[in-house]
C-alpha cells in the first residue's frame, strides 16, 4: 500500500511539474508575442512617420511664406532685401537649411554651404545647375552676377525689360536659354556703364558655368551621412513631442486645434461605439437564437437595408426634418453643441453638449450596426452547433442560461477583431457627421482644412488616423493571443 500511495505520489509530482512547465511555457510564448508585435508596430509607427514626412515634403505652395506670413514683394531694391532677409532667418528657424534625411545618394556631394541656400529661386537654380556637374563654388558666382544685375536695375530708370530678363535667368537651366537671356542683356547694357560692368562680369561667370554642363550619367553616386542633422530628425522629434507645426489659416500651433477639436470626436464616437456594440451583440444573438424564424428573416434585411443607407444622406434628412421645427417634426436638439463660453469648465460643456450629441450619434449607430449584428450573428450560429451546446440542452438549461453561460462568451471572441478594426474610424467616421451637424471635432477639422488647403493640420490629421490604425491592430492581435482558446 505504501509502494502505491509513493507511486500515485510521484506521479502527482510529475504532472503538477510537466504542467508548471507547459503553463510557463505557453506564458513565455504570449510575452514573446506581445514583445514582438509591439516591435512590429514601433517600426511600423516609425514607417508611417516617414511617409507623413515624404508628404509634408511635397505639400504645394512655399512653407516658410506660409508659416510666417512672409510674401515676396520686389517693387524696391529695400523690399526684395528685406524679404530675402526674413526669408532667410525664417528658413533657418524651421530648419530647412539642414539635409533631408540621415542620408543622400546622389551624383554630387552637399556641403554646408550648399544647404544654406534657401531663398526658392536660388535653390532650384543652384539644384537644377549642379546636376548638370557644375561645381557649387562656379554656380555660386554665377547667381551673384545675376543678383548684381537685377540690383542694378532699380537704380536705373526704364530698365524694366532689363529686369524681367534678368529674373527669367533664374529659370533657364538649359545653355539653349541661357544664351538667348545673355544675348538680350549684352544688346540692352548700353543705357549705363556701370550695368555694363555688371553684365560683363556675368558673362564672364555663364562662360564658366556652360563650360561646366556635363550630361554623361554618374554610375557611381556619391553616398553622404549626414546623421541626426537632418530635417527628419528634428521633425520626428517635434512630432513625438505632439508638435506638429503652424496651421496656415489661424496661425495657431496645429496640436493646440487637434486638441480641442479630439475631445469632442472621442466623446461623441466613444458613446455611438459603446450603443453599436452592445445593441449590436444583443440584437445578434436574439437574432442566433431565433434562426430561420421570422424574426431572424425580418432583422437580417433590415441590416442589408440600414448598409445602404449612405451616412451622409441620412445625415442631412435628419438634420433638416428632425433638427428643426420648420417641418414641425423637431425630436432632436438643435445642431452644434451648444452655447458655452471659453471659460466654461470643460465638465460643464459635456453636460450642456450631451443632448445635442443625441442626433449625430443616432445616425452613427443606425448606419454602423448591421456589421456588428451579422458578425454576432454568425459567431453565434457557430457556438450553437458546437457539442457542449447539446450537452447543455440535454441537462435541461434554459435559453436564457445557455446564452449567458456558453453561447456568450464563446461567440464573443471573434468581435475583438472587430473592435480593434473599428478605432481608426473614430476620425474617419465622423467627418460627414460633424460636417452636417456643426460639431467642432475631428471630422469638421478635416473637412475645413481640405477647403482651405491647410496641409499642416491636414497631415497631423492622417498621421493620428494611422497611428490609431495601428495600435487599434496591436490591441487586437494582443486581445486575441490572450483569450484564444487554445491557449488556454
Amino acid at each position: 500500500m505504501c509502494i502505491l500511495r509513493n507511486k500515485d505520489i510521484k506521479k502527482s509530482v510529475v504532472i503538477t511539474n510537466v504542467t508548471i512547465l507547459w503553463r510557463s511555457f505557453q506564458t513565455y510564448n504570449m510575452i514573446k508575442f506581445i514583445f514582438l508585435r509591439f516591435f512590429q508596430s514601433i517600426v511600423t509607427v516609425l514607417a508611417v512617420m516617414a511617409l507623413v514626412f515624404a508628404l509634408y515634403q511635397l505639400m504645394p505652395g512655399d512653407v516658410v511664406e506660409a508659416r510666417k506670413k512672409i510674401s515676396e514683394r520686389s517693387e524696391t531694391l529695400q523690399q526684395l532685401q528685406d524679404y530675402e532677409q526674413s526669408y532667410q532667418q525664417a528658413a533657418v528657424e524651421i530648419g530647412l537649411n539642414q539635409p533631408i534625411f540621415y542620408f543622400s545618394i546622389a551624383k554630387n556631394k552637399k556641403t554646408d554651404a550648399f544647404f544654406n541656400v534657401v531663398v526658392p529661386r536660388y535653390k532650384d537654380l543652384t539644384i537644377q545647375l549642379m546636376n548638370k556637374n557644375t561645381s557649387f563654388e562656379n554656380t555660386q558666382s554665377y547667381i551673384t552676377a545675376i543678383r548684381n544685375i537685377e540690383k542694378k536695375c532699380y537704380t536705373i530708370n526704364d530698365s524694366m525689360s532689363i529686369l524681367d530678363e534678368t529674373r527669367a535667368l533664374y529659370y533657364a537651366f538649359e545653355k539653349k536659354d541661357i544664351d538667348e537671356k545673355s544675348i538680350f542683356l549684352e544688346n540692352n547694357a548700353s543705357k549705363d556703364s556701370t550695368l555694363q560692368a555688371e553684365v560683363a562680369f556675368f558673362l564672364e561667370k555663364k562662360k564658366i558655368i556652360t563650360s561646366e554642363f556635363s550630361e554623361k550619367i554618374v554610375w557611381f553616386p556619391t553616398f553622404q551621412w549626414f546623421g541626426s542633422r537632418c530635417q527628419f530628425h528634428q521633425w520626428l522629434k517635434k512630432t513625438l513631442s505632439g508638435d506638429f507645426g503652424i496651421s496656415y489659416t489661424s496661425y495657431r500651433p496645429v496640436q493646440d486645434e487637434i486638441r480641442d477639436a479630439v475631445r469632442w470626436t472621442l466623446l461623441m464616437n466613444t458613446l455611438a461605439l459603446m450603443l453599436v456594440f452592445l445593441i449590436g451583440i444583443w440584437l445578434g444573438l436574439k437574432s442566433a437564437a431565433q434562426f430561420g424564424q421570422k424574426w431572424d428573416n425580418r432583422l437580417l434585411q433590415l441590416t442589408f437595408f440600414l448598409d445602404a443607407i449612405p451616412q451622409f444622406w441620412l445625415a442631412t434628412l435628419v438634420f433638416i426634418f428632425l433638427t428643426s421645427s420648420y417641418y414641425h417634426l423637431k425630436i432632436f436638439p438643435n445642431a452644434g453643441i451648444g452655447n458655452f463660453s471659453s471659460n466654461t469648465p470643460f465638465l460643464e460643456k459635456i453636460w450642456i453638449a450631451l443632448p445635442h450629441f443625441i442626433a449625430p450619434i443616432f445616425c452613427i449607430v443606425l448606419t454602423s450596426i448591421s456589421i456588428v449584428i451579422r458578425q454576432m450573428r454568425a459567431s453565434a450560429l457557430r457556438v450553437f452547433g458546437e457539442n457542449f451546446i447539446k450537452t447543455a440542452k440535454a441537462k435541461g438549461l434554459s435559453k436564457t442560461q445557455i446564452l449567458r453561460k456558453h453561447v456568450f462568451p464563446n461567440a464573443i471572441f471573434p468581435m475583438i477583431a472587430l473592435l480593434g478594426a473599428t478605432l481608426p474610424n473614430l476620425i474617419m467616421g465622423s467627418l460627414t457627421i460633424e460636417t452636417v451637424f456643426n460639431i467642432p471635432g475631428m471630422g469638421q477639422l478635416a473637412s475645413t482644412a481640405i477647403y482651405e488647403k491647410n496641409f499642416p493640420v491636414l497631415i497631423a490629421i492622417v498621421f493620428l488616423i494611422s497611428l490609431l490604425t495601428i495600435v487599434g491592430g496591436l490591441i487586437s492581435d494582443v486581445l486575441y493571443k490572450i483569450y484564444e482558446p487554445k491557449s488556454e
